[in-house]
């Protein structure tokens, strides 16, 4: 509204070359190399030494889910 009635002064070049930037920061990241990911082995290492955790999380999944 306050743009159609003239309120607001919109720079389109600026407003896109500032979303462009935006959006090259965001692929850079959250999209990064893929070497910045766990391996197959610190995972099996986190999943056995969270076990407990992991089954506790799981279990209040299925009673939350339950109860519903």
């Amino acid at each position: 509204y306050a743009n159609y009635k003239g309120y607001i002064k919109l720079n389109q070049s600026k407003f896109s070359r500032d979303i462009e930037r935006v959006r090259r920061h965001l692929d850079r990241e959250f999209f990064a190399d893929s070497n910045d990911l766990p391996g197959e082995r610190e995972l099996t290492q986190f999943v056995s030494e969270n076990a407990y955790l992991l089954g506790g999380f799981a279990a209040g999944i299925l009673v939350g889910v339950g109860m519903s």
